[in-house]
């Protein structure tokens, strides 16, 4: 098993669920100051949760009830979701 995963899942509340994985990097203006973070977003049945452990292990929570808006972008060289949270 992908030893994020296994990491990540340490994480879980009680009774909530891994419904998917993306394996991805995290960039946010505020979280990660632009600078991109490889790890793991995943989505459980209460929260969308990113885990890394590039350098440091770093975590971000986001609440379901928080996320604002979420929108996909593509380009010749990537995809990116991006989701607006309180």
């Amino acid at each position: 098993m992908n030893p994020i995963l296994t990491a990540a899942k340490q994480l879980l509340h009680k009774e909530e669920k891994i419904l998917s994985t993306l394996k991805c990097s995290l960039t946010g203006y505020i979280i990660t100051h632009k600078v991109p973070h490889p790890g793991m977003l995943l989505a459980t049945n209460r929260r969308l949760l990113f885990f890394s452990q590039y350098k440091n292990t770093f975590i971000a929570e986001f609440d379901y009830e928080k996320i604002l808006s979420i929108e996909t972008k593509r380009r010749i060289f990537d995809k990116k979701i991006i989701f607006y949270h309180k």
